[in-house]
């Protein structure tokens, strides 16, 4: 069963491997914002460029203020890929782009 169409995301292709709710801490997230585990403290944290593909725990399918304790996200494998609606787009052409 795919992903239905969250509010500005949706997957488009990749086997659909549920979702989940994460514990956060002090963390603002965005719908399609990927997030990453923080193993060492036991909470799901913003996804950077040194995040490691072991840690990837998946694509934001809310959004938080950073007073929230808990998100839910898709969980994400390589070869998946997801449209994310966005706001400052460089070229609005450009789809199904790897995140």
């Amino acid at each position: 069963m795919p992903v239905p169409n969250v509010d500005g995301f949706q997957r488009v292709s990749g086997g659909d491997r549920g979702t989940e709710v994460g514990v956060t801490s002090s963390i603002t997230v965005a719908i399609g914002d990927m997030l990453a585990y923080d193993r060492a403290n036991g909470v799901v944290i913003l996804a950077t460029s040194t995040s490691s593909a072991e840690d990837i725990a998946g694509v934001a399918l809310e959004a938080i203020a950073s007073t929230a304790t808990s998100v839910l996200f898709q969980k994400a494998m390589p070869g998946d890929k997801f449209v994310a609606k966005t706001t400052n787009n460089s070229n609005a052409t450009h789809r199904y782009q790897r995140m």
